[in-house]
């Protein structure tokens, strides 16, 4: 997992961040993602939950198809809560700290970033929503 303190969080959402981030867990290097599909995810949460479709140049089955994409939102009531309250920190910490020693089965965290200064942040998880 990937995770960094930022001073902000300018991340664009593209193929190539997607690559680079999602290329150190595959076992291949053979594997691109060559487009995407967001999907709004309902709730009212301290971040925007999106469900990102991938494409890959080619089938792969060590390759995700689908990730959750956990990141600012903009509704500023949520940012309020967050500043106060700080769940980003403690779910990133949890990514970055806590998830290897828990005795349930957490999603695999892909990248986790928080920004200092307002305590937001982006996580990228694995869905287990398709797991049988």
């Amino acid at each position: 997992m990937n995770h960094k303190s930022l001073q902000s969080l300018q991340i664009q959402l593209t193929p190539a961040f997607l690559n680079s981030v999602l290329h150190p867990f595959l076992d291949t290097d053979s594997v691109t993602v060559i487009e995407f599909k967001k999907e709004q995810l309902v709730g009212q949460f301290n971040a925007d939950l999106r469900r990102l479709y991938l494409t890959d140049d080619q089938p792969a089955d060590t390759a995700p198809h689908f990730l959750i994409a956990k990141l600012p939102t903009t509704n500023a009531n949520l940012n309020e809560r967050a500043a106060v309250f700080q769940p980003a920190s403690r779910e990133n910490w949890f990514y970055s700290s806590g998830a290897s020693r828990s005795s349930v089965h957490v999603p695999c965290c892909y990248y986790n970033a928080t920004d200092n200064a307002t305590g937001q942040s982006i996580l990228l998880l694995e869905d287990l929503s398709h797991a049988n």
